[in-house]
């Protein structure tokens, strides 16, 4: 398999002193934001509090930015447009109007391809049922998966589409797509095929058929590793960048989720993540969620998940609202007043996977997105 940390960057070039072709121009931006410290002729004042220092993003304000086939090849300040690039009549000139150019957003968890609607849910647990109950009930992930199971692999995909034409129109421009929503060889290889449908998002693919026993496989969780190990990761080799498992109470124990990665190194395929299993053995993983984390200081966050985190905060409200009565029913509360926010950007280059929110309090769940 390949591993997508070996691809090339970008061909970017700042400040270029000789004419450089493009096909694309995006101009008239209030700042560029290249994300690379020393690349503009000034900086991000960064936070005010004297224990924050300044932090240098890369900004040139009333910038440019030029690609050519699909690569970036120049970014400058607008006034140095016409010595700096060669913009051919036919090329296409995008007129931001002041807007802000930054990156396009990497959101390194999300689940793609999948049928059914438990929006339903949602009002359950703000009625205060937890998620096992829900899930003892059959709902939760395994009402996901019937419904997915049932689902043509052309309406899979034709959802997929749609799920990444909101990611682009939210700024996300490559992501992470699970499967385990099949549970079945058959079922786990027609999520990953569905996930690849034609769009212009980039994505990485990761089979994570250990999301969760069966119903099928019911009381008899170890049978079922034996089926993902023996059968499902080895004949879906290919098919995925990656493999993963779900570790976690009502899922798979770190005894468990350690013979889906070891089966996974020995096959080639690198490991996802897993916050429990990093947690209990300190395995070296790509990145690390930390959906419902508690940490008392940022630095505990770097320790323990070392490569990488994604902090995905808003799941302690849209998916766990009553989670330990630290957030109130539908009430958006800060993380340590951002600083573990910032700190895990800083770090790590983190990403806060979550649709915007538009006010603090909602009364009706639906509101805060439907997730599988």
């Amino acid at each position: 398999m390949n591993d997508p940390r070996g691809q090339s960057e970008p061909h970017s070039v700042v400040g270029s002193t000789s004419p450089v072709r493009c096909d694309v121009l995006v101009r008239a931006a209030a700042e560029v934001v290249t994300m690379a410290p020393g690349s503009g002729p000034a900086s991000s004042s960064g936070p005010v509090e004297r224990e924050r220092p300044p932090v240098d993003l890369g900004v040139i304000p009333r910038g440019a930015v030029a690609a050519l086939e699909g690569r970036v090849v120049w970014v400058g300040p607008e006034s140095e447009i016409a010595g700096a690039l060669d913009v051919p009549d036919d090329a296409v000139v995008v007129d931001v109007e002041g807007a802000a150019v930054i990156p396009g957003l990497v959101d390194a968890h999300t689940h793609l391809t999948w049928a059914g609607d438990r929006a339903a849910e949602y009002g359950a647990r703000l009625g205060g049922a937890t998620y096992l109950e829900i899930q003892q009930a059959g709902g939760g992930i395994n009402s996901t998966v019937r419904a997915t199971r049932e689902a043509a692999e052309e309406d899979l995909a034709a959802l997929a589409v749609r799920r990444l034409d909101s990611f682009l129109r939210h700024g996300t421009t490559t992501l992470e797509a699970k499967s385990g929503y099949g549970l079945t060889l058959e079922d786990e290889r027609k999520q990953l095929a569905a996930a690849k449908a034609a769009h212009p998002v980039r994505r990485v693919h990761t089979c994570l058929a250990a999301h969760l026993t069966p119903e099928e496989y019911a009381g008899r969780e170890d049978e079922y590793i034996d089926l993902v190990c023996a059968e499902i990761l080895p004949a879906l080799v290919g098919q995925a960048e990656f493999a993963d498992v779900f570790c976690d109470e009502g899922a798979f124990t770190v005894a468990q989720a350690r013979r889906v990665f070891d089966t996974a190194k020995a096959l080639g395929v690198p490991l996802g993540s897993a916050a429990q299993l990093a947690f209990a053995e300190q395995t070296t993983i790509f990145v690390a969620d930390v959906a419902r984390y508690r940490a008392t200081t940022p630095a505990t966050v770097a320790r323990d998940f070392g490569r990488g985190g994604v902090l995905v905060g808003a799941a302690a409200v849209a998916v766990d609202p009553l989670h330990q009565g630290q957030v109130q029913p539908g009430r958006v509360v800060p993380f340590e007043r951002d600083r573990l926010v910032e700190h895990l950007v800083r770090t790590h280059g983190a990403v806060l996977p979550c649709r915007p929110v538009r006010a603090e309090r909602h009364r009706d769940p639906h509101h805060l997105g439907r997730v599988p």
